[in-house]
């Protein structure tokens, strides 16, 4: 049985742990600390949208990567979903990570046109949703055509969405238009 040296064990944890994010559930609103007034204003957006209480249903988290993006719209699902269980509602609130969520949906195609429609449907469905990493996904007509038809069907419907990319904003407009 071969086991490595007890040195690349050392190192392999160190690594571990220097890559360690913190769980969704560290991710709050309170364990988010601005450190600009632009991440303050991000806050307050990102809680009032939880809250319900915003002007808008779409928020545009944007900015270099380590800004908090990621984790300020993880807050506001936690928020959603803690507020929702401590008042008995039932709403639906989920982050994902848009490639992953784009690679979900083109394996479904596999079963047809149905099978997109199945896996899409209660994704454009939710009540409260956040799109993580706009943008990093691998760039294709169909992945477009269809991350524009999730963003155009939550507006028409209203349903609260955040977005976090770090992309400029000219780069994913161009692609999945500005109509």
């Amino acid at each position: 049985k071969l086991l490595p040296c007890r040195c690349l064990q050392d190192k392999v944890e160190q690594r571990r742990q220097a890559l360690k994010t913190p769980t969704a559930a560290a991710m709050t609103f309170e364990t988010f600390h601005p450190k600009t007034p632009s991440q303050q204003e991000a806050l307050q957006a990102a809680f009032d949208m939880a809250k319900g209480q915003a002007d808008f249903c779409l928020l545009l988290l944007w900015g270099a990567p380590g800004t908090g993006k990621t984790h300020l719209a993880t807050a506001a699902i936690e928020w959603v979903l803690r507020e929702a269980y401590e008042s008995g509602r039932q709403i639906k609130a989920v982050r994902y990570y848009v490639p992953a969520l784009l690679d979900y949906w083109q394996a479904s195609q596999e079963n047809g046109p149905q099978g997109f429609e199945e896996a899409y449907t209660p994704v454009v469905a939710l009540d409260v949703q956040a799109l993580d990493d706009l943008g990093a996904e691998k760039p294709t007509a169909w992945r477009l055509e269809k991350l524009s038809r999730l963003l155009n069907d939550r507006w028409e419907t209203m349903r609260r969405t955040i977005v976090t990319s770090n992309l400029p904003s000219s780069t994913w407009i161009a692609g999945l238009g500005d109509n």
